[in-house]
């Protein structure tokens, strides 16, 4: 095993993937986890040969939601002959909640990456300026094969430079966390730098190429990456990390502004702090760079709909679900944005196809439910009580636990005669419920005509 990350997927958005070729899990390095928030980008959720086992301090923990998948993902290299791989994952629980909320910055400069064959001393080099008071607690470069040379420094306000790691020999085979004894006190405006350096040359004794050839960024290991993750911990009132995330996003998009990340990332960071507008406008950048990335169109109709602009946001989730037809969470949105403009039966096929596709789906069985019991309502107060019915067993079928709805196809039944199956759902009902009244009273008044 290369390394192995876990990644924090609260929308379940990575299940559809899941057996897709008939064995466990699915092939992929870049998981594109939909999300609301940044973080976990908190704590460094990774394991890579040579790290070492640290415990955080007392409040340091992260929290995970009820419901929440976690996504084992693991990069994985030939050795030649057939490997067993049996991993184990460690989760350590606590009674306090978490006090302190870092986050992690990354600096990165794979954008210049393109290293001549040859090339014994090609540089990158990437700074960002911190806009709160923060204190460094660990800090992870990141390279490949080719690294040899990471230096990281922070320039103060004040005009003074300070190290904050420097390694003369990279060896990939070695990389980890270094955590600092002592947090090291970042004041705001504190320009924090990287310098990676790399040699792609034939005396490089590391080298996977040979001879060597021109390499560029990428995942694999015979591509390479220039990072430098820092974990910090702002200080002041507050939750000060959304301050840091839009001024990193910003400057990420000032580098490159096809940047698709970024302009995602961002929007989020808008909508949070109520610029739905800004946010808007940068999702529809985003969808823009990325037109058929159905997590962008779907984000951007959320956005769209909260503003307002139902039919617009209706065009977003219906191109969300061409690029992927099984992508539940925009064809809900959708049911949402069809009932806004009272197109009650559309939305209630839409409905139906997210239990279908994902019969877990608490949310959207509850929200079919409610409709459906509206309607079927309505069918019995105009006398269709055939109609009405089949939306009451509907309704029963989602949710067998549900003494109302029983009752109601109880009194559905009664209303046309059918006295012995009335029965039969109230005393259903009364076996979830023994004090519904209304069950109650009316298997009374059935078992009465009956006799």
């Amino acid at each position: 095993v290369h390394h192995a990350n876990v990644l924090i997927d609260r929308n379940r958005s990575m299940r559809w993937r899941d057996g897709k070729d008939g064995q466990p899990g699915f092939a992929g390095m870049d998981l594109k986890i939909e999300s609301n928030v940044l973080d976990p980008e908190s704590h460094f959720l990774f394991w890579k040969p040579g790290s070492a086992p640290d415990q955080s301090p007392p409040g340091m923990g992260w929290m995970i939601e009820k419901g929440t998948d976690l996504i084992l993902n693991m990069h994985m290299q030939p050795t030649g002959k057939p490997e067993k791989i049996q991993p184990v994952l460690g989760l350590y629980f606590g009674n306090d909640e978490p006090r302190y909320k870092p986050l992690l910055v990354q600096l990165e400069a794979d954008r210049e990456l393109s290293i001549p064959a040859g090339r014994d001393n090609f540089s990158v080099e990437d700074d960002f300026t911190i806009p709160v008071d923060t204190d460094l607690l660990a800090i992870y470069p990141h390279a490949h094969y080719l690294g040899k040379t990471v230096v990281g420094t922070a320039r103060l306000p004040d005009g003074s430079e300070r190290t904050l790691i420097r390694i003369r020999d990279w060896d990939l085979n070695w990389q980890g966390v270094y955590r600092y004894r002592k947090p090291v006190f970042l004041a705001k405006g504190t320009r924090v730098s990287m310098r990676w350096t790399f040699d792609n040359s034939a005396s490089n004794p590391r080298n996977p190429s040979q001879p060597p050839r021109r390499v560029t960024a990428g995942d694999q290991a015979t591509d390479e990456m220039a990072h430098l993750w820092l974990q910090l911990l702002p200080r002041g009132d507050g939750d000060q990390r959304p301050v840091i995330q839009e001024a990193l996003m910003r400057k990420r998009i000032a580098q490159d502004p096809e940047d698709f990340t970024a302009h995602f990332n961002l929007g989020g960071l808008l909508e949070a702090r109520g610029d739905t507008a800004g946010a808007i406008a940068e999702l529809e950048l985003a969808t823009a760079i990325a037109p058929k990335d159905e997590v962008a169109l779907n984000t951007l109709g959320a956005y769209l709909q909260l503003a307002g602009r139902a039919d617009d946001a209706e065009k977003r989730y219906r191109a969300a679900l061409t690029a992927r037809p099984d992508y539940t969470e925009a064809r809900y949105n959708l049911a949402q944005a069809l009932l806004a403009r009272g197109a009650n039966e559309d939305a209630t096929a839409e409905l139906r196809t997210v239990v279908r596709q994902t019969p877990d789906d608490t949310k959207a069985k509850q929200t079919l439910e409610a409709l459906l019991e509206q309607q079927a309502n309505a069918l019995a107060r105009e006398r269709r009580l055939g109609e009405a019915t089949v939306l009451f067993r509907e309704i029963a079928a989602l949710d067998p636990t549900s003494a109302g709805a029983y009752t109601n196809l109880g009194a559905a039944l009664a209303m046309q005669g059918n006295l012995a199956a009335a029965r039969e759902q109230f005393e259903k009902a009364l076996a979830i419920d023994p004090a519904s009244s209304v069950a109650r009273d009316n298997l009374a008044r059935v078992k009465a005509q009956l006799r």
